[in-house]
């Protein structure tokens, strides 16, 4: 279904709106509004308003096989810290993820709002305790090479990278909870 999402901008949302009536979660309470929040390169994320409240719908790509009960996890134990909003709702079938909306959240911009509170937030999120697998850096950038074509550059630049991680294995552990995809765009900014 994510797939289908990326008609003309009429067409998507009354898809959007058509999935919202398959979900359980909306069953007592139809959508009076629906709007795109953000596409990225990914995920597609919509605003949907009801009756009850205000929530952000989360699309993945129907392809995807990161699995979402982790990421459900995962922001379970950030919501629980203020990191974070509610995930309300996992539906695998449809791949989708609802969450509750942060009426007054902003993007994050560095300039405006400074390192600081960005630095004090990432503290927090790498102390959640949160069972997921440990990233193995050597593993993961094996799998990453045999994943992608390397110019010569590239390569250059993984055989650093690789040398990095042997290094970074002799080190003693120190495991924390990492977003492995951490840009001005995943970040959002709320009192």
């Amino acid at each position: 279904m994510a797939q289908s999402l990326s008609a003309a901008a009429g067409s998507e949302l009354e898809s959007v709106r058509r999935l919202c009536q398959r979900l359980e979660f909306f069953f007592s309470q139809p959508v009076l509004q629906v709007r795109p929040l953000s596409h990225g390169e990914s995920n597609q994320s919509y605003y949907v308003r009801t009756a009850r409240g205000e929530y952000v719908l989360r699309c993945y790509p129907a392809e995807s096989a990161v699995c979402r009960q982790q990421e459900l996890r995962c922001q379970h134990a950030a919501a629980a810290k203020g990191l974070a909003p509610a995930p309300l709702c996992l539906n695998n079938h449809y791949q989708v993820m609802l969450s509750d909306y942060l009426a007054n959240g902003v993007a994050y911009e560095y300039g405006v709002h400074g390192l600081p509170i960005l630095l004090t937030a990432l503290a927090r999120f790498h102390q959640l305790s949160v069972q997921t697998p440990v990233l193995e850096p050597g593993v993961y950038l094996r799998q990453l090479a045999r994943a992608v074509t390397l110019s010569d550059a590239d390569s250059v630049l993984m055989a650093v990278l690789q040398q990095a991680a042997q290094q970074l294995q002799q080190l003693p552990q120190d495991t924390v909870l990492c977003h492995l995809d951490l840009h001005s765009g995943n970040l959002l900014f709320a009192k």
